[in-house]
């Protein structure tokens, strides 16, 4: 039975709140902050952002904050959500433009590499360098079919778009299962239980990636907080450096199915492999990479 009032999609236990009442907005400015009061959260992750009273996120980032001033605020906004991080109202978004990129590179094929790095700049342009930074870089989610489905159960398609997801400037958003290569279609598909006695089917080459690049970005501040450039693309590969004023690693990814030989126009003083398997060495004014696997990632202190 339809509800009288006005709900969400429908559903009567989902009624659409006034926020423009301010008996009812008090409710939720209460709410926020008494979770971050009494149980120390660590921020906010807020539901179809949009779709609220856009003035409502105002009064709620400053209660959140003046309880907890480094409280994390994201929103999902799904598309462009240069409104919400002007500073006044979120940190940061659910990065699903990064997922539709990944997607369309690694997942489908349907774009070269050059379209690929044009999608991340373009996206980044729109948002400032800190909210980059800590937005969720995820290729699949519980709205999304899962990412390998959309590979069309390759597991290397998979290994790579993770490897992207782990060097790329964002935070890594791994959604539950994906580090150990779960299939499903769209909602409710999607939001399988995770295989918790069916160990056989993990993907431990994949596991064992999620836990050693997480480890990497843990020690090396380039790839959390590093600046980024694109430095050499071709139909099926680029590269780029992330860089901090004491650090700076070149990460390669190979999405063509033949090995790759590349020369990369940035000056070094040394290289050192910390990722993957390649002949590197250095040249007066480039770096000249050989034999950078199909289908592979590459990390190079340089």
């Amino acid at each position: 039975v339809e509800p009288s009032y006005s709900s969400w999609y429908g559903v009567p236990t989902m009624p659409r709140l006034m926020l423009s009442n301010p008996e009812t907005r008090e409710i939720f400015l209460d709410v926020a902050p008494y979770w971050i009061r009494e149980f120390d959260i660590d921020g906010w992750r807020m539901d179809v952002a949009r779709y609220v009273d856009d003035d409502f996120w105002l009064d709620f980032r400053r209660v959140v904050r003046e309880v907890k001033p480094d409280a994390y605020l994201i929103a999902e906004i799904m598309g462009d959500a240069m409104p919400w991080l002007q500073g006044d109202r979120f940190d940061a978004t659910m990065n699903y433009q990064f997922r539709e990129l990944a997607r369309d590179f690694f997942a489908d094929s349907t774009i070269e590499a050059t379209r690929f790095a044009d999608g991340l700049v373009r996206t980044h342009a729109r948002y400032s360098p800190r909210a980059v930074l800590a937005s969720q870089n995820l290729i699949g989610s519980h709205d999304t079919e899962r990412f390998l489905t959309a590979a069309g159960d390759d597991p290397k398609r998979l290994h790579l778009a993770s490897f992207a997801q782990m060097t790329l400037p964002g935070a890594p958003g791994v959604y539950y299962g994906d580090e150990i290569g779960m299939s499903g279609g769209h909602d409710p598909l999607s939001r399988g239980a995770f295989p918790w006695n069916g160990r056989n089917s993990w993907d431990l080459e994949l596991l064992e990636q999620t836990r050693r690049l997480g480890a990497l970005r843990a020690v090396h501040d380039a790839l959390r907080n590093g600046d980024f450039e694109i430095l050499w693309t071709n139909d099926d590969a680029f590269a780029f450096t992330r860089s901090t004023r004491t650090e700076r690693l070149l990460v390669v990814i190979n999405r063509g199915e033949q090995p790759l030989d590349l020369f990369v126009p940035v000056a070094s003083e040394g290289v050192t492999v910390i990722w993957g398997e390649a002949t590197v060495r250095r040249e007066p004014l480039d770096v000249r990479i050989e034999n950078v696997g199909p289908w592979s990632g590459l990390i190079i202190d340089i």
